[in-house]
Order: structure tokens, then C-alpha cells, then sequence
């Protein structure tokens, strides 16, 4: 399936289902279409389904050193995709042993 189905199906049912305000859901949506346009330009268009925990890893990074966002950037990133990931577990659009945000890691912030 495409990442503007899976995006729209999150925004649209879960989020929603949750009582996000509409503001939050358009930023969530933002976040996820910028995740997607980064994975369609440096993987050939991987399906959701088909990203892995380093796919992710490297997205931050490329947020920390390319955009140079700080930690709370970076930790609100990890939030929504681990909230999208989960909802289509839940949705039964992913098994959950696919699911590249099982046990992912809260960012640490650096020591200033």
C-alpha cells in the first residue's frame, strides 16, 4: 500500500478516534509526508511496510546533521512515527513484528 493511504488512513481514523485537534493532526500529517518524501528520495519509494529500524535511524540522523534539529525535534519525530506504526498495527494493516518501532528508543537529550 502507498504512504498517502496509510497517512490519510491514520489522520483520518486514528487520530481522529484519539480527539487530536485538527492542528495537531495537519502537523502529524506534515511530519509523516516529510518521513515519506525522505524515504521515496534515498530508497526508491519503500512502502511503509517494508521500512526498517535503521531506515528510521538514518532519518534522524538526517534530521540532526542535515536540518539540524535538537532533541525535542527529533523525539516528537520518533512520537508520531511510533504512534502511525502502532495504529496500523492495531488496524491490522502490519504485523506487529514489522513494525520498525517496536522498542524504539526515546532520544536522549544532550548534556548541555
Amino acid at each position: 500500500m502507498t504512504w498517502s493511504y496509510w497517512i490519510s488512513l491514520y489522520t483520518r481514523t486514528h487520530c481522529i478516534a484519539r480527539g487530536l485537534r485538527p492542528l495537531s493532526i495537519a502537523a502529524y500529517e506534515e511530519t509523516l509526508k516529510q518521513f515519506s518524501e525522505w524515504i521515496r528520495i534515498t530508497h526508491s519509494d519503500l512502502s511503509p511496510d517494508a521500512v526498517c529500524p535503521r531506515d528510521v535511524l538514518r532519518y534522524l540522523q538526517h534530521l540532526r546533521e542535515d536540518r539540524s534539529n535538537g532533541d525535542s525535534a527529533v523525539n516528537r519525530t520518533v512520537t508520531i512515527l511510533r504512534g502511525f506504526y502502532s495504529a496500523m498495527v492495531a488496524m491490522d494493516h502490519l504485523d506487529h513484528r514489522a513494525n520498525p518501532l517496536i522498542g524504539f528508543p526515546t532520544i536522549k537529550s544532550r548534556a548541555a
